[in-house]
């Protein structure tokens, strides 16, 4: 039975047992005997009664079959996959509440499927990475040990082979420490923050690095920030700059409160920019790993911006190369 003709049903038996009872109680409060004339009136007071109050119970009950359909109806869609529409509001504080309650759950379970595909889809890229980039060098490293264990390697040939092995060796450990990485990056977990001079620190990666990057920050700029965060940051963008710049120019320089990363290279083409910060996302897809990388330094950089309530964007109007802002996202 539906709602609109239950609550008809209900109305109209109700009404009609409160007109009998009061055309009976009137007619006894006056204190007139209920023959059959008296008894007649009785019957026609409660015919006229009645269109009257099947009416109001049809109005009644459309009324609350009309909001007790539309949330029926938004509960079937959230369940069919519809999470955007909104039911609408209704002046009775139940069913405000029930449409209040039912477009909340709408959203947080859009946004916990949209999660939940974002991390499957990283997950599936890194398994990917991981198949494709640690199988290479262990092939590598294994036939190398085997040319060793069949005495196949002239003693003229060993530190090639050693070398090989190390460079190898080395490969495997930097994919598996740009992996942790990533996902410390991912913590969110609040980072004791403090107020850090800009250009000694960058020097100091620069240094670490040990090239040639052009240092024009103010010596008084500061920014209060994560020191660990803001130098891995600081060494990812000078890392991806020198992969792409090559024998170009780079500058660091600070203008009001935000950091300025440029280089004079080759730049990203338009239509990479949407993807440049998802992890394992490299622009060239030929997966050399003298250029590439494993797709992880920008995305870590991302993390850790927003961990310190900083962003980081790529200035689509800079031409003559690249250039990365990152500031503060009350400054943005």
């Amino acid at each position: 039975m539906l709602v609109r003709d239950f609550l008809i049903i209900v109305y109209g038996l109700a009404g009609l047992l409160i007109a009998s009872i009061t055309a009976f109680m009137t007619f006894l409060i006056i204190e007139e005997p209920i023959g059959y004339k008296m008894g007649s009136k009785i019957v026609i007071v409660i015919l006229l009664t009645t269109p009257i109050i099947v009416f109001i119970s049809v109005v009644i009950g459309r009324m609350f079959a009309k909001h007790i359909h539309l949330i029926s109806s938004r509960l079937e869609k959230i369940l069919d996959g519809e999470y955007n529409e909104k039911a609408s509001i209704s002046m009775i504080k139940e069913f405000t509440t029930i449409n209040h309650v039912s477009n909340k759950m709408a959203n947080e379970i859009h946004e916990l499927l949209t999660s939940l595909k974002n991390k499957n889809e990283e997950l599936t890229m890194m398994l990917l990475t991981l198949s494709h980039d640690i199988k290479t060098p262990l092939t590598i490293s294994t036939g190398y040990i085997e040319e060793l264990e069949d005495n196949m390697v002239s003693h003229e040939r060993l530190p090639l082979v050693y070398s090989k092995l190390k460079i190898e060796n080395n490969y495997i450990n930097e994919l598996c420490n740009d992996i942790l990485s990533f996902e410390y990056s991912k913590n969110q977990i609040a980072r004791e923050n403090e107020i850090v001079f800009i250009q000694p620190l960058a020097d100091e990666v620069i240094n670490l690095l040990d090239t040639s990057i052009t240092n024009k920050l103010s010596p008084s700029f500061t920014l209060e920030f994560n020191v660990i965060d803001l130098k891995k940051i600081l060494m990812n963008l000078f890392q991806n700059a020198l992969k792409y710049a090559q024998s170009q120019e780079i500058i660091i320089y600070n203008l009001h409160k935000k950091i300025i990363v440029e280089d004079s290279g080759i730049g990203i083409e338009s239509q990479y920019l949407s993807k440049i910060f998802n992890p394992f996302y490299t622009i060239d897809s030929s997966k050399n790993r003298e250029m590439n990388g494993f797709g992880l330094g920008l995305a870590i950089t991302k993390n850790l911006c927003n961990r310190n309530k900083f962003c980081i964007e790529y200035d689509v109007s800079y031409t003559k190369g690249a250039r990365f802002i990152l500031f503060e996202k009350d400054n943005a």
